[in-house]
């Protein structure tokens, strides 16, 4: 290629790259300005506290709302914009990894078909970290299964980003670990000349040490959820096996639930969103602090029972995915006028926005979502057909790619399913990375039968 084409090259590359952002922004286009969640507040109040030297009230991880802090002087809309060109890096890597060999333009209407038919562009809009669930798999499947062929400054960035990324919720690093087992497994079929689980363990390992390390660092304590709500306690509570075990124990046990045994709420939000908050301090923090023994008792009393929900839920998180958002008008309200300093200012950057306006309602988006759901049932099969075909043709970075978000779904699903609530954003924030593997598969199978005509 002479330096003329070449200079061509890296042009259209470059559009194409800042192109497939742009689509990727087009939620938040749309709504001029980032998508809010009830969390998202949480977050930013976490990241200003942290660069005022105070001390965050980290009901949620507090690096995301780190992260956003910067944003704060030049717009949180760059954020969403810096989000948005990270996935699309992911995407064009892992096209090129898996032998798709993308144009520009194969590239730009890719990214405009997941845009349309998958809700990839609702999560790269939200500030929450959910978007980097799918970026955590993604980077993880590129370390593991392409690293004999990243460029040096490609494997060093993608440390840094999966290290990061397994950071910024606590679901991160047990899908990272579920991933590394993948590879370890794939040592042993026809991936293993391909696969490298000790590069997809370290960034995991990294961050489940980070964020001990900040916690004892900040708060004295080696724990992963420093002030987090007892989300599987919640879940046992909903469930019935931790009312059961309540019933069986108490009042010999002096547990601070006893006292709350006949008004428990019926739901995992009611006890954790609505009970807790309403309580004495006192009591709240000795029913936290009390969480670990409940749970405990109840696993060793019914363990089958625990089982058994944790499976069901799990599986019922598979198959709910949806795009909706949570922040009432009076919540959006209360923040403008109650909250702290920096949810105060971001409530009321976005009060003139669609979403602020009920735009993005939940019955708004009720065909969308069916449409996303339509498409992610089509593209099940899809897959498994895919997977047996690149298998047989020995194309195998596709393969590992397909299992790679097969493992990721699952490993999902199933924690946040079984060990919290089941929600449609859970399961939504990865679901877009099956339509991707697809095409991405067809595509590479597509480029290899042209390149053996043997195999055509």
């Amino acid at each position: 290629m002479s330096a003329m084409e070449h200079r061509r090259s890296s042009i259209a590359w470059t559009a194409a790259l800042l192109g497939a952002t742009l689509l990727l922004c087009a939620i938040a286009l749309g709504n001029g300005g980032p998508i809010l969640y009830p969390d998202t507040l949480a977050y930013v109040v976490d990241g200003d506290r942290l660069a005022h030297l105070q001390v965050p009230y980290a009901v949620r991880p507090i690096y995301y709302g780190v992260a956003l802090w910067p944003f704060h002087a030049v717009g949180y809309g760059l954020a969403i914009a810096v989000q948005a060109a990270i996935v699309a890096h992911l995407l064009l890597l892992t096209l090129r990894a898996t032998g798709a060999a993308p144009t520009p333009l194969t590239f730009l209407a890719a990214t405009l078909a997941l845009v349309v038919l998958t809700p990839v562009t609702w999560h790269v809009a939200h500030l929450l970290p959910d978007i980097f669930t799918a970026v955590l798999i993604l980077a993880l499947f590129l370390l593991g299964f392409c690293r004999d062929i990243l460029r040096r400054w490609e494997r060093w960035y993608l440390l840094l980003l999966a290290t990061v990324s397994a950071t910024l919720h606590v679901t991160m690093w047990p899908i990272g670990a579920a991933l590394v087992v993948l590879a370890i497994l794939a040592r042993f079929t026809p991936f293993r000349w391909s696969a490298h689980p000790v590069s997809m363990a370290i960034p995991v390992a990294l961050a489940f040490a980070g964020s001990l390390a900040g916690s004892y660092a900040i708060f004295q304590r080696v724990t992963l959820t420093p002030n987090s709500p007892p989300h599987f306690l919640a879940r046992l509570l909903a469930d019935g096996p931790a009312r059961d075990y309540l019933r069986a124990t108490c009042p010999a046990s002096g547990l601070e639930l006893c006292t709350y045994l006949d008004t428990l709420p019926s739901t995992e939000d009611g006890f954790i969103w609505r009970m807790l908050p309403a309580l004495p301090v006192a009591s709240g923090k000795q029913i936290k602090a009390e969480a670990g023994q409940v749970v405990a008792g109840t696993i060793a009393m019914f363990p089958l029972q625990v089982a058994g929900h944790m499976l069901v839920n799990g599986a019922r998180q598979l198959v709910t995915f949806q795009s909706e958002t949570q922040l009432s008008p009076e919540e959006w309200h209360g923040a403008i006028t109650e909250g702290p300093p920096a949810a105060r200012a971001l409530a009321a950057s976005l009060a003139g926005t669609p979403q602020a306006h009920g735009a993005f309602d939940r019955p708004a988006l009720d065909m969308v979502n069916a449409v996303h759901a339509a498409i992610a049932l089509l593209c099940l099969p899809a897959a498994v057909v895919l997977f047996v075909l690149t298998l047989r043709r020995r194309v195998f970075r596709p393969a590992a790619l397909l299992a790679t978000v097969g493992t990721g779904l699952l490993a999902n699903g199933f924690i946040s399913g079984a060990f919290g609530g089941v929600f449609g954003r859970y399961e939504g924030r990865v679901i877009w990375l099956l339509p991707f593997a697809v095409l991405a598969a067809a595509l590479a199978l597509r480029r290899s039968s042209q390149l053996d005509p043997r195999e055509t």
